[in-house]
């Protein structure tokens, strides 16, 4: 997993490896086990993805009409500071999408969230928080969970409310 996070990112992390690194890895040692997979896993690499799942995520929904979701992407408050990073966003429908794993049953990272979702309300974005089981299946229900978000948005503005 490669990560790493832009300047406005709240905690920056420096990847272990960038991309052109194992690039030149894979170059140098086409014969050894597993480089093959590596190699065809390659072009699905994106900078941003915290987690295995976060990059599950983003697989899963890029194969969709809606493409590929913005990782980390800077959301700002009315004085343009940077605010929130959601894991992943479709910035045109203003739709945050938030992996939560395992640890956000913990109280402290449970109040956490409900801050973020709080600051995501108030910025007039929706989050939609995403789980394991969301992502398993044929037909993963994140998918059904992000339609049915963006067809409730359509029906709000259409309805003027």
């Amino acid at each position: 997993m490669v990560v790493a996070h832009g300047p406005d990112f709240p905690k920056p992390r420096t990847p272990l490896a960038t991309i052109d690194d194992l690039r030149r890895m894979i170059a140098a040692h086409p014969g050894m086990r597993g480089m093959k997979t590596a190699r065809l896993a390659l072009p699905e690499i994106r900078v941003g993805a915290d987690s295995p799942q976060e990059t599950r995520m983003r697989l899963v929904l890029a194969r969709t009409k809606l493409g590929e979701p913005v990782l980390n992407h800077v959301i700002s408050n009315s004085w343009g500071q940077p605010a929130m990073w959601p894991d992943a966003a479709y910035p045109q429908y203003r739709l945050a999408l938030q992996y939560d794993g395992a640890h956000h049953s913990s109280p402290d990272q449970a109040a956490r969230d409900r801050k973020r979702k709080e600051t995501t309300d108030r910025l007039g974005w929706t989050e939609l928080r995403i789980f394991k089981d969301d992502l398993d299946g044929d037909k993963p229900f994140v998918l059904e969970k992000v339609r049915a978000t963006l067809q409730g948005q359509l029906r709000r503005q259409a309805s003027g409310t």
